[in-house]
């Protein structure tokens, strides 16, 4: 009776020793399928963006008329997760005549100047005011890029509950046509 007594101590602590390793493992599998989904998702992120800025350096320097519109924002507020510049973050769009008065117009101190800036030659202010489209008197043209992600099972199970990940990216760029 004594024997039976002694063995059931070791027998908790074998127990134990196997519940503690199991919990153990389960937190480095989710270490390191969360470093190793990190490291997908960043590379895949500068891919997006690569391929962005190569899409817009491409129609930057292109001869064809490329009449891209950016969206004019005039307010910014963070969404649901309250974490700025993402993705169900909002903003009050704006036009280009809202553009003008804020940004373009200030550039005078009264009205009256616009007479005597607009005989300035090469005036670029002036020739913005004055262009019927301020988007395609900038020259900006846009290139975007997007890929889906597959989350590891590992990851999904254990982290973030999702089958997958967009990333995407959009870039502005400036036309460089007719500068050289």
């Amino acid at each position: 009776m004594i024997a039976t007594q002694m063995k059931k101590p070791s027998q908790r602590r074998r127990g134990q020793a196997m519940v503690e390793f199991l919990i153990a493992l389960v937190a480095i599998v989710a270490l390191f399928a969360g470093l190793l989904q990190v490291m997908t998702l960043s590379t895949t992120q500068t891919e997006v963006m690569n391929t962005a800025r190569q899409e817009a350096g491409r129609r930057a320097i292109s001869s064809a008329i490329v009449l891209d519109t950016p969206d004019y924002i005039q307010e910014w507020s963070a969404g649901n997760d309250d974490s700025s510049y993402s993705v169900d973050d909002e903003f009050t769009h704006a036009n280009e005549s809202a553009f003008l008065m804020t940004i373009v117009d200030s550039a005078a101190e009264r009205s009256s100047d616009w007479n005597v800036l607009g005989q300035a030659s090469g005036n670029e202010i002036s020739i913005l005011r004055f262009s019927p489209s301020t988007a395609t008197r900038l020259g900006l043209v846009q290139g975007t890029d997007s890929q889906t992600v597959p989350l590891l099972p590992a990851v999904k199970h254990l982290i973030y509950d999702a089958n997958d990940i967009d990333i995407e990216a959009t870039v502005w760029m400036p036309r460089t046509t007719g500068i050289y």
